[in-house]
């Protein structure tokens, strides 16, 4: 399948996996995918937000889960970034948004597989999935 993916979205996928890398996350989520969507101008325009708009609600999400266990950011200095393997797995959410561009793409008849189709994926997200709670928060559906 990534041998149709457009240079843009082999990009949004490379940059999803480094930002799971940055984050210490094990796998590639669906809110790493938004965030490497979100790097093409015509992707966040299309969005009405950007990657620093994701980055900055995943990292609030995180303070908040820490926080209601008791762990508090502050009493941490900076975190390295993770070292680990080049590959991470997806989440089956992630496999599922990847699987879903794919069926836009054929639905249009599309020889490729482009960030519109992953974006349009990504937006068909739901309940928990972390793609579907960032969005809900850039769009005001629930408090940041």
């Amino acid at each position: 399948m990534f041998e149709r993916f457009t240079r843009q979205c082999r990009d949004a996928v490379t940059l999803a996996l480094a930002e799971a890398g940055r984050r210490g996350d094990r796998k590639v989520g669906t809110g790493h995918l938004l965030y490497g969507t979100l790097h093409d101008p015509e992707a966040a325009r299309a969005l009405g937000a950007g990657a620093e708009d994701v980055r900055r609600i995943e990292d609030r999400l995180d303070r908040d889960a820490l926080a209601a266990v008791g762990v508090d950011l502050q009493d941490f200095g900076p975190l390295a970034p993770a070292v680990g393997a080049l590959h991470l797995p997806l989440t089956p959410g992630a496999k599922t948004a990847l699987k879903r561009a794919l069926g836009h793409a054929v639905q249009e008849k599309s020889r490729t597989i482009g960030t519109r189709h992953l974006l349009s994926a990504l937006r068909e997200c739901a309940g928990t999935e972390p793609a579907a709670v960032i969005l809900d928060r850039l769009h005001g559906r629930e408090g940041s």
